[in-house]
Formats: structure tokens, sequence, C-alpha cells
């Protein structure tokens, strides 16, 4: 019995890395799709634009570990965003990985100090 146990939870490690990995191109496809789509009114420096790029890639990147490290990833795409929008010119849709992140925190189920992590983070939202 003790293999099984040991052999399901083998398997479902295995099946994480894929799913993230899917999670964090879907999201990437969006806001890349998106950014292009708004960026066709021009008028962005290359240097912010590549600040923003920059920014779009760490967001989007770091959704591949939010499962392993989730406040971290929720902190990292929360700074990503407050910095993209007031650097970049184009108004794309970054807001989306700190959306997935904070789903990801609020719905662990191991540890109560990152759900409310969840908590602190959304209430800046909810004063304004």
């Amino acid at each position: 019995m003790p293999d099984r146990v040991a052999e399901a939870s083998a398997t479902e490690a295995l099946k994480r890395p894929s799913a993230d990995l899917a999670v964090a191109l879907a999201v990437s496809a969006v806001v890349a799709v998106w950014t292009l789509l708004q960026m066709r009114s021009g008028g962005e420096p290359p240097g912010r634009a590549l600040i923003g790029w920059g920014l779009i890639a760490l967001g989007c990147g770091a959704l591949y570990f939010r499962r392993r490290r989730p406040v971290a990833v929720g902190v990292i795409t929360l700074l990503t965003s407050c910095v993209h929008y007031p650097v970049s010119v184009t108004d794309g849709p970054l807001m989306i990985t700190f959306a997935v992140a904070l789903y990801t925190l609020a719905v662990s189920r191991t540890d109560s100090r990152r759900r409310r992590a969840a908590e602190v983070s959304t209430a800046p939202c909810e004063e304004g």
C-alpha cells in the first residue's frame, strides 16, 4: 500500500511542472498578443518598450513557480505590474499575472499564512 501512495505522489509531482508551464505559457500568450495589439498605435520610446517587455517576461515567467513559491510569485507579479504601468505607455493586461498568482495563494491548502498573504495583498485594492 505505501508503494502505491509513493507512486501516486511521484506521478502527481511530475504532472505539476507541466501544468504550471501550461498556465505560464497561456498567460504569456494572452499578455503578449494583447500588448502587441495595443502597441500598434506606437509612440513608445525603444528604451521604455524594452523595460516593459522585460517586466512582462519576468511577471509571466514567475507563474511557472506559482505552486512551489506562491507568496514570492505573488510579490513578483504585483511588483512587475506596479512598475510596468507607470513606465510603459502601452497598457497591456499584465495584471492578469497577479490575478493568477493571487488565486493560487487563495486556494493554497498547505499553509494558512499563504491565505493570509493573499488577504493582505488585496487590502490596498479594497481601500481605494
